[in-house]
């Protein structure tokens, strides 16, 4: 692999990054107790998950920050 080529798990980071931040590209899942929520609590929690970045070893053990080959948020 040169430095030039990203690896698998490279590659779906910058994926999921990408979608985390911009919900462009995937499905956003909505449960309904989110969706009882007051619209500025609810937008709150929405800026919450696109600034998310405080990946950890146990909450991203694939090093892909977020589902396996899936870019989908689920909340």
């Amino acid at each position: 692999m040169t430095s030039t080529t990203m690896s698998t798990a490279e590659r779906i980071r910058a994926l999921n990054d990408a979608f985390r931040r911009t919900f462009v590209g995937g499905a956003v899942m909505i449960t309904a107790g989110v969706e009882a929520m007051p619209v500025d609590q609810r937008r709150s929690l929405l800026a919450k998950v696109r600034a998310f970045d405080a990946f950890t070893d146990d909450n991203d053990p694939h090093g892909e920050h977020g589902g396996r080959r899936r870019r989908q948020v689920l909340f």
